[in-house]
């Protein structure tokens, strides 16, 4: 894979199992190849694969159940080092030399030196810390109630000066803020999943990235959990969210579409996933290609199709791990 252009399938696993694994798609050769890490590296992933990154050379599959994060070689997917110590990592991201790393159950952001990878400090967070961007040169990152909820926890963004290393300012929003994507414009958007506890619907919020006032809310009215909703255009004046087609049910996504100067929601699906446990998805407008990530029962390993982006139709499907969730391009 060292200079294939695809694409990385990030396969969760089932919680607990130790199942998770890393899938690579080859354009050219238009093969899936299963259970890297694990082929390359003699021993398994681990337990929930959450999130994979890559930065300077090196390559960062953040495993949150495990609570750990993998350091491999970019180019060969070789282990480099296991950096420990977490408690539920979710995501990680670098700036200044340093890399902050969010956590689900730590109430803290994570501070590491860029280059030793040693923990060097952490930014205070009440509730749990979920995507992190850079706009504006500040840190956004998405903060909420988790399943720990109290009315202390925060409930929207956290913007981080990242010299200082502290919270500049704090944005309240609403429920289960989990997934963040920036406009053309700078401006942040934010998807909330809503809470269950308490029946709070989940919402779209698009935030001014200058001022931090919100601009424009968009009420779902329904719960909306999804781990990775969010996807833009390559010019990044068009979005796409996914959200269950059944305010009940935990299998049933569609994909939706709409301008960034939309002032209301769309009602016809971008992408229907019919019978399909779409648990992911992202988009290749150059290919004019959807790729589809589908969960099927969770019982046996996924699938990923390739979807043709005008007609909807299918192209091609291929196994891959258990729980496919996410999808990072490689070019």
């Amino acid at each position: 894979i060292k200079d294939a252009k695809g694409f990385y399938i990030i396969n969760e696993g089932s919680f607990s199992l130790g199942n998770a694994s890393l899938s690579f798609y080859d354009f050219d050769k238009a093969t899936v190849s299963n259970s890297l890490f694990e082929g390359i590296n003699s021993r398994p992933l681990g337990d929930v694969f959450q999130n994979l990154k890559f930065h300077d050379g090196k390559g960062y599959l953040i495993v949150n159940n495990s609570k750990k994060i993998e350091v491999v070689d970019s180019a060969s997917m070789k282990s480099i080092r296991t950096i420990e110590g977490f408690n539920s990592p979710r995501n990680i991201y670098f700036k200044n030399g340093k890399a902050y790393v969010t956590d689900l159950y730590s109430n803290e952001i994570t501070i590491l030196d860029g280059n030793t990878l040693e923990k060097i400090g952490a930014i205070p967070v009440v509730g749990s810390t979920e995507d992190i961007v850079e706009t504006n040169d500040k840190l956004i990152v998405a903060v909420n109630q988790s399943f720990e909820y109290t009315n202390e926890s925060l409930q929207g963004i956290l913007v981080i000066d990242s010299k200082k290393d502290i919270v500049e300012k704090y944005v309240k929003l609403s429920e289960g803020a989990v997934d963040l994507e920036f406009d053309i414009n700078g401006d942040i958007w934010v998807y909330c999943t809503g809470f269950w506890g308490n029946n709070a619907s989940g919402k779209l919020y698009k935030v001014n990235g200058y001022t931090y006032k919100v601009s424009q809310t968009f009420d779902f009215g329904k719960l909306a959990y999804y781990g990775n909703p969010l996807r833009f255009n390559n010019v990044r004046n068009q979005i796409y969210y996914a959200i269950g087609g059944d305010a009940g049910s935990y299998t049933d996504f569609d994909i939706y579409s709409m301008p960034i100067n939309s002032t209301s929601l769309p009602t016809t699906p971008f992408y229907d996933s019919k019978n399909e446990y779409m648990y992911g998805y992202n988009i290749d407008e150059f290919r004019n290609e959807l790729f589809v990530l589908d969960a099927i029962d969770g019982a046996q390993k996924g699938e990923m199709s390739i979807i043709d982006l005008t007609t909807k139709t299918k192209k091609a499907s291929f196994e891959v791990g258990y729980f496919p969730s996410n999808i990072v391009f490689k070019y």
